[in-house]
């Protein structure tokens, strides 16, 4: 409004309102002044604000958004020293600039500092603070902006000069001081004191109060009332108090009659009414008061003009809010219901969702479960923090995502959806599944010459192979069998007796394009009976190696006597979780009635064997429409979440599925529990980001790793190498088997997806540790090839080729037999090898990243959205 005034001031001013222009001579603004305006306005008003709400989301778009700002703050700059028009003696505006180039030129330096990774040495103490230093520094440079922009339409008009006859009254307006010449001011100085001491004692546990709002309507009660020389402006300050009154009065309700943390439109009220009461304050000065009388401007056309300005402002803080959701490590913010009249918000710890009449919540209120007409919502991003909760709705019943109503405008401009729904069964539908960040690098960058290519594609046709000579000895001694004894040419049964080679086996061969193969064991998968076997079912062994490997064999070929064989499989491994907690046992009986088997030897259970279904039941419950599936392995979230482990996100490794509670107290992302943090991170990938509790879980994980577990000067020879050890009994340990040897890839998806730089460089480096230990071995064999396949997808680099094939030319020349391959732990182990090394050196948009997330026994699945 200033701005748009400034244009005529000068022209409509009568002469007893000379000194409000004093300090500006009579020249129009030029171009140059008024392309400075708008560079500055979008660099400090929009980019800068952007930026720093794309830094708090930790969002990869932060940097380039905030560089922009920079380049457009240094033109501006300088075309604020080269404008002619209009001139301006010294003002506070270009004084003010100095500190604004300070603080920003401080921020740039700090954000250049810490995205060189340096944390080493001294960056050891140094780099903490400066994250510290460059948060601070980023939340000031937009506040420092704003005053600057105000300081600006200040200086135009000539307004709040020394030499002018309304310098105090106008920065009164601005801060508001005491002054012992206007006792109004003075007075709601000490209420505002006296009164916030009052309201912080009542909220120091967090409980809400009223006190503040009463200050507010004693505020807005002295104000309409405000003693003023002009009637304009006593209206002025009448609208003032009022809206103040009305702010009040609307907190006062919610505080005393509205529910916490529940948000109604009514919420948007008293907001509002603060910001256009701000603007009213800002905007009744003598100076602009006496610009509204010299152009004949009423006082409630001024307090509409106000008003609509009040509304792009709460539009815009909105949209940055929006915006903080959408973007880095978030996942959208709360879902909101518009109708609750038939709606029951429940927790997942259900006992059994599909048989019972009723569910229990929290309160012990019972719910009718009428599933049969209703549809189970996830409220993925539930207010309270506590824990993922479901809505129960009938099909009259109507909900709405905050975000729906920027969707529709965001989706016509990039021509694009941005998030959609997805059922995981006919009973759940998530909400907020969307596009995650891209995880391959870009191959469309390099051109690959025919001779590389020539070695390439000679390298996978030998470990293609490879396979095939393990295969066709397995074919010929074990065929039916588990696994082939290498050696011997024997078998063993040892997974439940279904074949459990030719299972694993059935995505290998597709992808290398085995169709023959393919065939066979399909005739041979449709005859097992895999609700029923002989032996004692290990629960976690046959979910990773079997039901991932039938769920895959659909998914890739979309043969659907997998999906059947893996539906009726999923349902007798359903005995499994009939504990108190519904922590799945991990032994059953499929003989002649399904129960659970206690071994004696065997105190409860490993954080591995329960943490490590969610990818195959999610994906179960998805493809068959069972919902029942994902309501398991949701409980199973629950109950770690709240198990409140002694060091937040490092899990011990032993539980009891009847308490819930941990019972020894050793830590490892190694062997028993490594697949339970990989599947943290891939069950959030999997589901579009929709369920925000795997990813907050993974983030509070891999930061307790990063405090604890990660070590240097470990190994004599090679102090440089990173370690990852153990905890036992909170005691660091010099621990790290080979198991531990999937974390690099695990960490360098996680930091792509969530933006999480410090992750990638510990990859690179514990990478590096692992591929050390294999060269440095007798052998040279590495069977964990996981993290070369991940590195080289991401980043490109054909130095994690070179590796795995070295690996391969090991396995080649010390574990190759007559008809297959020993010294792996079993052969389901060399199909998961082969399996990645065949796609570390096949074209990267076979299987890619993007597209694609693996199991823990290398079996991949479609994510929702690819």
């Amino acid at each position: 409004l200033g701005i748009l005034i400034s244009r005529n001031n000068h022209v409509e001013a009568h002469e007893h309102h000379s000194n409000s222009t004093s300090g500006i001579s009579s020249d129009p603004i030029d171009g140059i002044l008024w392309t400075h305006i708008v560079v500055m306005f979008t660099a400090f008003a929009i980019l800068f604000p952007t930026g720093m709400v794309l830094g708090f989301s930790k969002s990869r778009w932060h940097v380039p958004i905030q560089i922009f700002g920079t380049i457009l703050a240094t033109i501006g700059y300088f075309l604020g020293h080269a404008h002619g028009g209009r001139e301006f003696s010294e003002n506070i505006h270009s004084s003010f600039a100095t500190y604004v180039v300070f603080f920003l030129m401080s921020q740039i330096g700090i954000g250049v500092y810490l995205r060189l990774h340096w944390e080493r040495g001294p960056n050891r103490w140094l780099r903490p603070i400066s994250v510290k230093f460059h948060r601070v520094f980023g939340v000031c440079v937009p506040i420092i902006g704003y005053i600057q922009i105000v300081f600006g339409v200040i200086t135009m008009n000539g307004w709040c000069r020394a030499d002018g006859d309304h310098t105090g009254q106008c920065l009164a307006h601005t801060i508001m001081p005491w002054s012992h010449k206007d006792y109004q001011h003075t007075v709601l100085g000490i209420v505002w004191w006296v009164g916030g001491l009052v309201g912080i004692y009542l909220t120091r546990k967090g409980q809400r109060s009223v006190i503040p709002a009463l200050i507010i309507l004693f505020t807005g009660y002295v104000m309409s009332s405000h003693a003023q020389s002009s009637e304009i402006s006593r209206s002025v300050h009448k609208n003032f108090g009022f809206a103040l009154i009305s702010a009040s009065i609307a907190r006062i309700i919610e505080v005393s009659f509205l529910k916490d943390k529940v948000i109604t439109p009514f919420h948007h009220l008293c907001p509002y009414l603060l910001i256009l009461s701000g603007l009213l304050f800002m905007g009744a000065n003598e100076e602009q008061i006496d610009v509204l009388e010299d152009n004949n401007f009423d006082a409630y056309s001024y307090g509409l003009v106000h008003a609509s300005i009040a509304f792009l402002i709460f539009l815009y803080v909105h949209l940055q809010i929006d915006l903080y959701w959408r973007s880095g490590e978030n996942d959208g913010e709360p879902e909101y219901i518009e109708d609750s009249r038939n709606i029951s918000h429940i927790p997942l710890s259900m006992s059994d969702p599909m048989t019972s009449s009723t569910i229990s919540h929290d309160d012990d209120d019972m719910i009718q479960n009428k599933r049969g007409n209703n549809l189970m919502v996830v409220d993925v991003n539930d207010n309270s923090g506590n824990e993922d909760h479901v809505a129960l709705l009938n099909n009259e019943s109507i909900y709405h995502v905050f975000t729906g109503q920027y969707l529709d405008t965001i989706q016509s401009i990039f021509n694009k959806p941005i998030r959609k729904s997805h059922n995981l069964g006919t009973q759940v539908q998530l909400k907020n599944v969307f596009n995650l960040p891209l995880i391959q690098y870009d191959f469309s960058t390099v051109k690959e010459t025919s001779e590389e290519k020539q070695i390439r594609e000679k390298r996978r046709k030998s470990i293609k192979n490879g396979f095939l000579h393990s295969w066709r000895g397995y074919t010929k001694y074990a065929w039916g069998s588990d696994e082939l004894l290498p050696i011997s040419n024997g078998n063993a049964n040892k997974f439940n007796g279904w074949g459990a080679t030719i299972v694993d086996s059935l995505d290998t061969m597709w992808i290398m394009g085995l169709r023959n193969e393919f065939a066979e064991a399909r005739e041979f998968v449709s005859k097992v009976n895999f609700s029923r076997s002989e032996e004692v079912v290990n629960v976690f062994e046959t979910t990773i190696r079997y039901l991932g490997g039938l769920l895959s064999a659909y998914e890739l070929s979309k043969d659907t006597m997998f999906l059947s064989k893996a539906n009726d499989l999923g349902l007798a491994l359903l005995t499994a979780f009939n504990s108190t907690t519904g922590l799945p046992y991990n032994y059953l009986s499929l003989s002649d009635e399904f129960k659970v088997v206690k071994l004696p030897w065997i105190n409860g259970c490993l954080l591995a064997q329960v943490g490590s279904l969610y990818l195959e039941f999610s994906k179960l419950a998805e493809l068959t429409g069972n919902s029942e599936f994902f309501f398991k392995v949701n409980n199973i979230t629950k109950v770690l979440k709240n198990s409140k482990p002694e060091i937040p996100g490092l899990y011990p490794i032993n539980i009891d599925q009847d308490s819930g509670e941990f019972w020894a107290d050793v830590v490892t992302f190694g062997a028993n529990g490594d697949s339970f943090y990989e599947y943290l991170i891939k069950e959030y990938i999997l589901v579009g980001g929709a369920l925000k509790d795997y990813r907050k879980m993974y983030i509070e994980s891999i930061n307790g790793m990063h405090r604890h577990l990660i070590k240097h000067n470990v190994v004599k020879s090679r102090p440089d190498l990173m370690f990852l050890g153990e905890l036992t009994y909170e005691e660091f340990y010099p621990r790290m088997d080979h198991l531990s040897c999937f974390v690099p890839g695990m960490l360098a998806i996680g930091s792509k997806v969530l933006n999480r730089p410090r992750d990638f460089d510990v990859a690179i480096g514990l990478a590096e540790t692992c591929y050390w230990s294999y060269k440095n071995t007798r052998t040279g064999i590495g069977p964990e090839v996981f993290c070369l396949f991940i590195l080289y997808r991401i980043t490109g680099n054909k130095e994690y080729q070179e590796k795995g094939w070295e690996i391969w030319q090991s396995i080649e020349k010390y574990c190759k037999t007559e008809t297959a391959y020993s010294g792996l732990s079993d052969v389901n182990e060399l199909t998961e090898t082969l399996k990645y090394l065949y796609l570390l050196f096949s074209p990267p948009d076979l299987i890619s990243l993007d597209t694609y997330v693996f199991n823990t026994e290398a079996h991949p699945f479609l994510r929702m959205i690819n």
